[in-house]
C-alpha cells in the first residue's frame, strides 16, 4: 500500500520525529533503520511495519506500509549527514528467551554505540545468539548503534538489564561467569577452557567490570599483550569471542 505525505506537520511525520529522538508514543515499541540494507533486511526477520521513501521499493510486499515524502522529510527524521532515500519503522521484540545451553555476553556499563554494535556483529559472526546490555549502557536502538551491526542485531536475542539482576539468575542456572580484567587472579585467556554455560562480561574502557559484578564472577581473564596495557572493547572481546567459538565450535 502506498501513501503519499508532503507537511513535515503530519501527525505521523511528528511521530516518526519523536522516534528518532527515541521519544514519543511510538518508542517503546517501535524504532528506526535508515538506508536499503537495514530495512531489507529487517524486512527478512518480519520486523518492518511501513517505509518512509522517495521512492515506491516493489521489492516489499503490500503488507508494508509505503509512504512516498519529499527528501526534506527525511532530512528532517534521519540521524545522517546524507540521509539516504529510504527509513524503516521496526517494531522490536518483545519475548526475550533465552536459550540456557549456549553462551551468553553480558556488556557492562558499554556506553559507545560503536563498540555496542561492533560487538553485536562480531558476536553474530563468530556464532553468539544472545547478548545482555547492563544498566547504563547505551541504548541497543540508538541509531549508532544500528548502524554499527549491520543488521547483526536482527538476528540477535539482545535484553538490557535494567535491575541489574540477571548475573544473579543464570548463575542459578548453572552457568559460570566469566570477566575479562587485569585482576591478579585472572589467567591468561588461552589457558582457560569454555563450556557452553558461560557468560563472558566485558567491561567499559574506563573502568572495566563493575565490583558488584566482579564478585558474582567464578573467573578472571585477561589476554596476553605486550607494550600496552588495555585494547578497545570491540577489539578485545572479539579476540575473546574467537577463542570461545575456537573451543566451543558455535
Amino acid at each position: 500500500m502506498h501513501k503519499s505525505i508532503t507537511s513535515l506537520q503530519n501527525p505521523y511525520i511528528k511521530d516518526i520525529k519523536a522516534l528518532s529522538f527515541q521519544k514519543g508514543p511510538m518508542h517503546e515499541s517501535f524504532f528506526l533503520v535508515e538506508g536499503y540494507h537495514l530495512v531489507e533486511e529487517a524486512f527478512k526477520k518480519g520486523l518492518l511495519i511501513d517505509v518512509l521513501t522517495t521512492t515506491v521499493n516493489v521489492a516489499l510486499d503490500d503488507s508494508i506500509t509505503q509512504y512516498v515524502v519529499p527528501y526534506y522529510i527525511l532530512e528532517s527524521i534521519s540521524s545522517l549527514k546524507t540521509p539516504q532515500e529510504i527509513i524503516g519503522v521496526c517494531k522490536k521484540k518483545k519475548n526475550h528467551v533465552f536459550d540456557l545451553k549456549k553462551p551468553i555476553i553480558y556488556l557492562d556499563k558499554i556506553n559507545d554505540p560503536g563498540n555496542v554494535g561492533t560487538i553485536i556483529r562480531t558476536a553474530l559472526a563468530l556464532g553468539f545468539v544472545q547478548c545482555v546490555l547492563s544498566k547504563g549502557s547505551v541504548n541497543p536502538y540508538h541509531p549508532k548503534v544500528i548502524s554499527s551491526t549491520q543488521g547483526a542485531m536482527f538476528s540477535l536475542n539482545i535484553f538490557m538489564d535494567e535491575e541489574d539482576s540477571i548475573l544473579s539468575f543464570f548463575k542459578s542456572k548453572g552457568y559460570q561467569l566469566v570477566a575479562t580484567t587485569l585482576h591478579k587472579e585472572a589467567l591468561t585467556l588461552n589457558t582457560f577452557s569454555f563450556t557452553p554455560l558461560t557468560v563472558i562480561i566485558m567491561g567499559n574502557e574506563s573502568h572495566g567490570v563493575s565490583e558488584a559484578h566482579l564478585a558474582l564472577c567464578d573467573q578472571f581473564l585477561m589476554i596476553p599483550m605486550q607494550h600496552i596495557e588495555s585494547l578497545n572493547v570491540a577489539i578485545a572481546f572479539g579476540i575473546v569471542a574467537f577463542e570461545i567459538n575456537k573451543q566451543l565450535k558455535l
